[in-house]
């Protein structure tokens, strides 16, 4: 590990190829360091003052890997650290706190309205945002110790907390409209399982996708990971 010269440093987690760089673009790369985990069974020491975990092409009603159980045991280990975690991670914190996960019917797919239930400085300056949702999992019911901070319709479960210092997020406001869209070209039979109408889906909900929302929500979270 770098030395830190007492300057704030933020772990992610990477749990397939590529998903930590669409975290990194938004810090500072001096406060940052991405471990693979999916190519080195690498995790971080736990010495950093934050941690981000990425989501991942993995889904959890498929199975767990060797890789993840040391990530539940690493994330009981971290003690009262931030963390934030996306989508697939986002479902693991649910479980690791006594929550349920399952597949949904249809993949949640595109970009859909984050609905702010309540007041969290990751969501100053935000109104009406929508951030690109991919998953085929999703909580179905929250521990008892998550605050539901967002929500939608058709995946009730966007944004949780746990107490002071663990926010988890099912979407990806990490991902901007151009690159959400390359990633659903390059990933397009894969997302086709549970999304038959994968174009007239992209049609419908690409023109919801607001880079500035994703700028926004991204700086408050450094803000508060280094806060």
């Amino acid at each position: 590990m770098k030395v830190r010269n007492n300057v704030k440093e933020i772990a992610i987690i990477e749990n397939s190829p590529g998903l930590g760089n669409y975290f990194i673009k938004f810090l500072d790369k001096n406060q940052c360091e991405i471990f693979p985990v999916w190519k080195n069974n690498q995790l971080p020491n736990k010495d950093y003052d934050s941690f981000i975990f990425t989501g991942d092409f993995n889904n959890i009603s498929d199975g767990l890997l060797l890789i993840h159980n040391a990530e539940i045991e690493f994330v009981k280990s971290i003690n009262e650290k931030k963390i934030f975690a996306s989508c697939f991670f986002h479902q693991i914190i649910g479980l690791i706190f006594g929550g349920s996960v399952g597949k949904r019917e249809n993949r949640f797919f595109g970009w859909h309205r984050m609905i702010i239930e309540e007041s969290h400085p990751i969501f100053n300056g935000l109104k009406e945002s929508y951030f690109l949702n991919l998953n085929i999992d999703e909580i179905k019911t929250p521990p008892k110790n998550a605050e539901i901070l967002a929500t939608n319709p058709d995946c009730t479960y966007q944004v949780l907390q746990y107490g002071e210092n663990i926010l988890t997020c099912q979407s990806h406001p990490e991902i901007l409209q151009q690159e959400g869209l390359e990633s659903i070209k390059e990933y397009r039979n894969a997302l086709l399982n549970g999304c038959p109408n994968l174009d007239e889906m992209v049609n419908q909900t690409k023109d919801f996708a607001d880079d500035e929302s994703n700028e926004i929500f991204m700086s408050n979270l450094t803000t508060w990971l280094l806060g």
